[in-house]
């Protein structure tokens, strides 16, 4: 096994590049920098509030950005019985005609 050229840089401020991170490196850097962001907020007196990020509801209604079980269970209201939603049966249906 060869190990990977490395060459240590002079930087006058002693910062670490992107490029100079593993990959095991990079997964823990989230929460280095939490710890970091946190101590200096700390420093400053700075109240630091995490914020979840909301989840988007999914949509109900249309043929985009619903769920697939949700667009088939409202074409079987419209059609009982139907197994593919309607969306796909008419794009189907027009690619056939159009010969794609």
């Amino acid at each position: 096994m060869t190990l990977p050229k490395f060459t240590i840089r002079n930087d006058r401020l002693g910062l670490t590049h992107i490029g100079d991170l593993s990959s095991q490196d990079m997964k823990k850097i989230h929460n280095l920098a939490l710890i970091e962001i946190t101590t200096f907020y700390d420093a400053l007196g700075i109240e630091l509030k995490r914020n979840r990020t909301l989840r988007v509801k999914a949509k109900e209604t249309g043929p985009f950005g619903v769920p697939l079980t949700t667009l088939l269970e409202n074409d079987q209201k419209k059609v009982p019985g139907t197994k593919i939603p309607l969306i796909f049966q008419k794009l189907l249906t027009r690619m056939e005609q159009t010969g794609l």
